[in-house]
């Protein structure tokens, strides 16, 4: 992906999300060592002169904000974090989504990251 504005090259990673317990919206839903890996490219892009973006795709309108799942991924999350700290653009977004009549995607809006330690 070409930045219009800067000209400027990014890398753009997008995950699915559909793991929703009371409003908040994680992810992953099992552990993803093929995540980690997407994360630590997007790091490595920033060190090569990308802009890297990380955008999660929540495909629950329930979703009220939204946190890397630490208790069945920690290793994840803290790449995640540390990404975030490197310069990475994460950013997650609540959808309403038909899977079965329409199959219609339609965002609704961004969500607010929840991330802890």
């Amino acid at each position: 992906m070409i930045n219009e504005n800067t000209h400027q090259h990014a890398l753009v990673e997008v995950k699915s999300v559909t793991l929703v317990k009371k409003g908040l919206a994680l992810f992953p839903d099992a552990p993803t060592i093929r995540g980690v890996k997407h994360v630590n490219e997007l790091i490595e892009g920033i060190k090569s002169g990308y802009q890297s973006f990380m955008v999660f795709i929540i495909k629950r309108s329930d979703a009220f904000s939204f946190k890397p799942n630490s208790e069945i991924d920690p290793h994840f999350s803290q790449t995640l974090i540390d990404a975030l700290q490197k310069g990475v653009q994460v950013c997650a977004v609540k959808c309403e989504y038909d899977p079965i009549k329409t199959k219609d995607l339609r965002i609704i809006g961004g969500v607010p990251l929840t991330l802890d330690r």
